[in-house]
């Protein structure tokens, strides 16, 4: 596919998430953002695609740190949203931290109310205490 053609199918075509992406092979940062934008001010898109594709953005252009940070607090606001949780866990996975997807997936989400009561069932108890 040619470029115009790839620009024009990312500007009128599909999803938010899919334009992002198709611009993004690209290497256009100014036009994600762009679409990002658009989508933002005149609700065409859900909050949570809104959120994969600004953290799409931050990881093409280098800051994981940013990535990460907007999909926890999408899926803060929307515990339910799957597709922002397996995309954390691929982020997580590509950045070699296996071993934390569980417990993060586990309390992200939780109102804090559960994530104690749930961290203080974690927790080791005194020998002699009841359980």
């Amino acid at each position: 596919m040619k470029q115009a053609e790839k620009r024009n199918k990312a500007v009128t075509g599909g999803s938010l998430l899919d334009r992002v992406v198709t611009v993004l092979e690209d290497g256009d940062l100014r036009m994600a953002r762009t679409l990002v934008a658009e989508a933002t001010e005149a609700p065409s898109a859900s909050a949570a695609e809104i959120a994969s594709a600004k953290a799409r953005i931050a990881l093409r252009a280098g800051d994981e740190v940013a990535a990460r940070a907007i999909i926890v607090a999408a899926i803060e606001a929307n515990p339910e949203a799957t597709t922002l949780r397996t995309f954390l866990s691929e982020m997580m996975l590509a950045q070699g931290r296996a071993s934390d997807v569980r417990p993060v997936m586990t309390h992200l989400g939780r109102p804090p109310s559960e994530r104690e009561a749930s961290e203080a069932d974690d927790l080791p108890r005194p020998a002699g205490s009841a359980t």
